[in-house]
């Protein structure tokens, strides 16, 4: 595990590099859809988070399958189309559509009586399961960055 924790490690730190390079003089960076692909296909924890979604361990992977191919993803694309309905056999499949789909942001939705991606087959199609969900932005907290003269409550 330590190996590969510091290859992850050296991932995160090379997409970094790669982004900063990619910066323009002001502050603002430019999109790639390569570099995106890049880091749903080598960097992005699909595995990890297929198997938190599902609720599973290790030894759990049948649970985990049944309860992550009812699960709602959903994308909202670079040009802003929200796309719905969206759940998934494993995490190779999702990361498969990470890749293709390119999503600048990613939803997790209930878990469904039946799979989302299969809903218009199903009469009784209603969740069956819900997380409490926090939406936070980091942008946000930009604050946080500034002067304390320039903080909205300082100390």
């Amino acid at each position: 595990r330590p190996a590969k924790a510091r290859e992850n490690q050296a991932r995160v730190r090379e997409r970094r590099l790669e982004l900063k390079s990619t910066a323009m003089g002001d502050g603002q960076e430019n999109f790639s859809p390569e570099l995106l692909r890049a880091y749903y296909r080598r960097v992005f924890p699909a595995e990890l988070m297929c198997r938190w979604l599902g609720y599973g361990t290790g030894t759990a992977a049948s649970a985990q399958s049944r309860l992550l191919r009812r699960r709602e993803f959903s994308f909202t694309t670079g040009d802003d189309v929200y796309i719905r309905y969206l759940s998934y056999e494993d995490a190779a499949a999702f990361r498969k559509d990470l890749c293709d789909k390119l999503p600048f942001k990613i939803d997790l939705g209930a878990i469904f009586s039946a799979p989302p991606s299969e809903h218009k087959k199903f009469k009784v199609f209603a969740p069956v399961q819900r997380e409490l969900i926090f939406d936070i932005d980091l942008t946000d907290y930009d604050f946080l960055g500034a002067p304390p003269a320039q903080c909205p409550h300082p100390q």
